[in-house]
């Protein structure tokens, strides 16, 4: 870890290289030690090529140097969202209170630093439409190996509204049959544990997976840590025994979804696809919490896409008396 430290953190103290390297160790989501990572490097590298001695020279100014420049730096000129010019802050002001609090700076450059305001009305991830989900689950009707694992995967995000995240640590013992039908132990953000029954369509595409690639199955390598979802080997034609990732299923997601004409899916967007229908089937939106084990209705309401844009039938309300339309 201490390998990609820049020369400028071991000049600003001597504890604060080691100040920094726990800072991300001790991140206790994978998430978010992932993000602050890659911010905290590129951060470090821009701060190690411009001319300060010590991160001690940094002032409030060129933090805010730093986010504003956020605003160019994608390749296609696009701009950096919101949220990740606000998690970059948020990073940095964590970072610089952590080497306040060891000594290695007087100082926090970044808790002064106003930025921009991450906020929205509706998640960022639009939902898929019923056509659309009945036609990607239609392509996926194959029965080998490799067919069966993936409709179980983008099954399960779909109707369980199964973060990417909980599906690939999932092991055979954390699933469970009660009354007639499987139930599955998703371990959330926070190390939280969400127990979901399946539904039916899931329950059976689950189970079908699972009698196809249980132990000592044909083309299956070992499985000593019993993952339900595993990478799949192209050259031998078998499941090996590692573990699906995030980048994984979305290479899958991705391969799945264009097979059929559908653009622009991540994983995550069969998640928002279930919340969404569930609120539009029920109404309840305190049950579509549950599901989705968030702490906040409030979060939850950024997964309703139900009528989230202006519709014809609203405009059309705009009318007035004598006025003809040739």
């Amino acid at each position: 870890m201490s390998r990609w430290v820049p020369d400028i953190v071991h000049a600003t103290h001597p504890l604060a290289a080691q100040a920094t390297t726990t800072f991300i160790t001790n991140q206790r989501s994978p998430q978010t030690k992932t993000a602050y990572f890659g911010i905290l490097r590129k951060f470090l590298a821009w701060a190690d090529n411009g001319g300060w001695s010590s991160l001690s020279d940094l002032t409030t100014l060129d933090i805010k140097r730093y986010e504003t420049g956020l605003l160019r730096v994608r390749g296609n000129g696009g701009q950096a969202a919101p949220r990740s010019r606000a998690q970059t802050l948020s990073c940095l002001r964590s970072y610089f209170r952590a080497l306040v609090n060891v000594g290695a700076l007087t100082v926090n450059p970044a808790a002064e630093v106003k930025g921009s305001k991450a906020s929205a009305n509706i998640g960022a991830y639009p939902a898929l439409s019923s056509d659309d989900v009945t036609k990607l689950l239609a392509s996926m009707e194959g029965d080998s190996l490799q067919d069966l694992q993936e409709r179980a995967l983008i099954g399960l995000m779909l109707f369980a509204c199964a973060r990417v995240g909980a599906v690939t640590k999932l092991t055979h013992s954390d699933v469970r049959e009660a009354e007639g039908r499987l139930v599955v132990k998703l371990d959330e953000k926070g190390e939280k544990e969400h127990w979901v029954p399946l539904s039916k369509e899931a329950d059976a595409f689950f189970r079908a997976f699972r009698d196809a690639s249980g132990e000592g199955a044909a083309w299956c390598d070992p499985n000593p840590e019993g993952y339900v979802f595993r990478r799949w080997d192209k050259g031998r034609k078998r499941l090996t025994g590692r573990p699906l990732d995030r980048r994984v299923c979305l290479r899958i997601v991705k391969r799945r979804a264009e097979r059929v004409g559908l653009f622009g899916v991540k994983n995550h967007t069969f998640r928002a696809t279930g919340i969404t229908r569930f609120i539009n089937v029920t109404g309840d939106m305190e049950r579509a919490r549950r599901l989705a084990n968030h702490s906040s209705v409030n979060t939850t309401k950024l997964y309703d896409h139900n009528d989230q844009g202006v519709q014809p039938h609203d405009v059309d309300e705009i009318s007035f008396d004598g006025v003809m339309v040739r």
